[in-house]
């Protein structure tokens, strides 16, 4: 269950980056094609005009105005509300990571103690015994420290998910609906005069 929760979170971290780039890309593009309009219109001047002809040019201008004035912000905005938040889980699953592989560690080294002992049993030397005894339950009193440790903190994580999950995916909605919702009722306005 564990993977799979590590599989998610770095997943939403690489596709929050990836987005994030789309959306630059969006914004960059959405100027450029209205130029590309704008250049095919006025590329025949004495040839039929279009009644778009000076939409595409208000276009471009809407998109030019747009993308000085929000660029930055919305690229500010979605960095901190979406891919920080996303880095940040995917850095507390790493830790909890490091943590599982240690208490993984120090199960092969209890194994190999409780190996040990059993066949300190066996012989006959009494110091041998001891030793494998003390040796036996330092290490399984670390193993029992981190099984303990990932037996309570995990489920609180997994809990947790839910509450720090839902800020970020309001906070998503949010940016796509400010993104999309002005440069589109702008660009309506253009068409629809």
């Amino acid at each position: 269950m564990f993977k799979e929760f590590e599989h998610a979170a770095k997943t939403l971290t690489e596709d929050s980056k990836s987005y994030a780039t789309a959306i630059k890309g969006v914004l960059t593009h959405q100027r450029a094609i209205g130029a590309s309009f704008q250049a095919l219109y006025s590329a025949f001047e004495g040839e039929q005009r279009s009644r778009l002809e000076q939409c595409a040019l208000d276009y471009v201008n809407a998109s030019s105005d747009w993308n000085e004035s929000q660029t930055h912000a919305q690229d500010e905005r979605l960095a901190r509300c979406v891919v920080a938040p996303a880095e940040n889980l995917l850095a507390t699953v790493r830790l909890v990571r490091g943590t599982i592989d240690k208490r993984n560690r120090k199960q092969i080294d209890h194994d190999r103690h409780l190996t040990n002992l059993k066949k300190a049993r066996e012989k006959t030397n009494t110091q041998d015994l001891i030793k494998a005894e003390q040796n036996y339950a330092e290490a399984k009193a670390q193993y029992d420290l981190y099984n303990n440790m990932l037996k309570e903190q995990v489920p609180v994580l997994y809990t947790l998910r839910v509450a720090f999950m839902d800020p970020v995916m309001e906070s998503l909605i949010q940016f796509q609906v400010c993104l999309l919702a002005r440069p589109c009722s702008a660009v309506a306005k253009l068409y629809f005069c």
